[in-house]
């Protein structure tokens, strides 16, 4: 890499070897985190995650009201209930290739504006069509969205905290479910379907904030700009790559490096990522189920399948559940004589506060799950495992009434956020960053598509009895623990690309 005279930088052929001592770009990502890109992203994830969580959780709230104001069957509910989760594995499943071709940054602005544009259209004309096609809309903007910006922000961050800020990047989403608990107490306190599309409009603001907060700080990370230069289509587009790229670490690094500095620094990362064959260079999807990874994937696909269930499946007939336990204990006071006490019970605001009860222990788990996640002798495969195993214990006692609900079901839920928010950080670390959109898009796929059979399948069980449910989730966690223990390498104290170095130096014979 060569300055001309206008001092813009030329790529020219090179064969460096690979150092030994740190590279370049991870010395500065671990100095420069209080600048202004990385403050930048972190803004960026904030807005991102809290308009996903609101799309993603509102149903789970708003499941009894919406059922009554649009007189929907129980098969429509199902679908209303479900189709985010089809939209949002279209969304996962494109986002590595729109990444590919278009830059993660446009493409997280414009799924950023589409999904404003449509929440708002959906609130403003509130019919049943209209609900049905945005939540459709609406969850492909989340799939696409999602993992773009989680690798970016990853992408970023040191590595002493970097499973520390991971796993609390989706503890917006709880707060998002937090918010949305409360301005419903406020708004519809006793779940009213009539002041429902009122409650709906208020959340407007959220996404407007959130385009244009990405508008106007969202960038892409200087080691996916320099990684996707190698297989730019033109060498005007790879110039501008490695150009933006060097500006940032620049920034972050609070001077500027030398023309030497930025040659080795970029040769370090085309090295890294087995420039030596270009190809190689560029994501597939079918590498996911090459022998290199395949049993990463299976695993990652089951996992992913179980966490979906735990949490989606559960949040869907969490304020189902609450119903029945309440007309129970409401039956069984008036059978007691108890008459005055049942009828002061409001059990559709109970349920309400029984929700924001759960979103506070969850993210209090949240914070608890990523300080677990440094602890070197737990590492990120410790904290999925063990959480698992708590989720599946606390399930049973789950159903036995309304206070041993609120209880262990809000224990068994925090413990399935703290172990799939951990997984979802396992799996981006562990893949190269050549692969790291492809992958993240084919796991939060696969995950989306298990939470929309889990909406069916949680709600058909609960048909037949609601304490089914909890038999059969508390047998998948366990299943799940089993699993873990087969999962490749410990990504904690590692830096990014960490396998594909020492694949390199072993001549491509790591274990994965």
């Amino acid at each position: 890499m060569k300055r001309s005279e206008s001092g813009e930088m030329r790529i020219e052929p090179f064969e460096v070897e690979m150092p030994n001592k740190e590279k370049i770009i991870d010395r500065i990502t671990e100095n420069g985190y209080f600048t202004k890109y990385p403050i930048y992203i972190s803004i960026c994830i904030f807005f991102t995650f809290v308009a996903n969580g609101f799309i993603v959780n509102i149903f789970n709230l708003i499941i009894i009201p919406t059922q009554q104001y649009f007189q929907a069957s129980d098969f429509m509910t199902e679908m209303m209930a479900g189709i985010i989760f089809i939209g949002s594995a279209i969304g996962s499943g494109i986002a590595g290739i729109l990444s590919e071709k278009y830059g993660r940054a446009k493409v997280i602005k414009i799924f950023s504006g589409i999904m404003m544009i449509t929440y708002l259209i959906s609130t403003l004309s509130f019919n049943l069509v209209n609900f049905f096609i945005s939540r459709i809309i609406l969850g492909l903007t989340v799939g696409v969205n999602e993992p773009l910006i989680f690798n970016t922000f990853g992408e970023y961050l040191p590595t002493k905290i970097r499973g520390f800020l991971l796993m609390n990047s989706w503890l917006f989403y709880t707060l998002a479910v937090f918010a949305h608990d409360l301005l419903a107490l406020k708004i519809m306190p006793n779940l009213e379907s009539e002041y429902l599309q009122k409650y709906l409009l208020t959340l407007n603001v959220f996404f407007i904030i959130n385009f244009i907060v990405n508008y106007f700080l969202l960038y892409d990370s200087p080691r996916h700009l320099i990684i996707k230069s190698m297989h730019a289509e033109n060498f005007y587009e790879r110039e501008t790559n490695i150009n933006e790229a060097i500006k940032i670490l620049n920034d972050m690094n609070r001077t500027t490096l030398t023309q030497v500095e930025e040659q080795q620094l970029v040769n370090e990362l085309y090295n890294s990522s087995n420039n030596n064959n270009e190809n190689e260079n560029k994501s597939s999807f079918k590498e996911l189920f090459s022998k290199k990874y395949l049993k990463t994937t299976l695993i990652g696909t089951f996992a992913f399948f179980v966490f979906s269930c735990g949490y989606f499946g559960f949040y869907i007939i969490s304020t189902l559940t609450l119903e029945v336990l309440n007309n129970k204990e409401n039956q069984q006071m008036i059978e007691n004589n108890r008459i005055e006490e049942s009828n002061n019970m409001n059990s559709n605001r109970d349920i309400i506060i029984s929700q924001i009860f759960i979103s506070l222990f969850d993210l209090a788990g949240s914070l608890v799950g990523g300080c677990l996640a440094e602890i070197k002798f737990l590492g990120r495969k410790g904290v999925i495992w063990i959480f698992m195993l708590i989720s599946a214990i606390t399930l049973i006692p789950s159903y036995f009434s309304v206070a041993y609900y609120n209880i262990f079901f809000t224990i068994s839920i925090t413990a399935g956020a703290i172990y799939g928010d951990m997984l979802i950080t396992y799996l981006s670390e562990i893949f190269p960053t050549r692969l790291r959109d492809t992958s993240s898009s084919y796991f939060l796929t696969s995950y989306r598509i298990s939470g929309f059979f889990s909406q069916f399948l949680f709600l058909a069980l609960f048909k037949l009895n609601y304490k089914i449910p909890f038999y059969f989730g508390s047998l998948l966690n366990i299943l799940g623990v089993i699993t873990i223990f087969m999962l490749p390498y410990e990504p904690l104290g590692r830096p990014l690309d960490y396998e594909e170095v020492v694949s390199q130096k072993n001549n491509n014979q790591i274990e994965f």
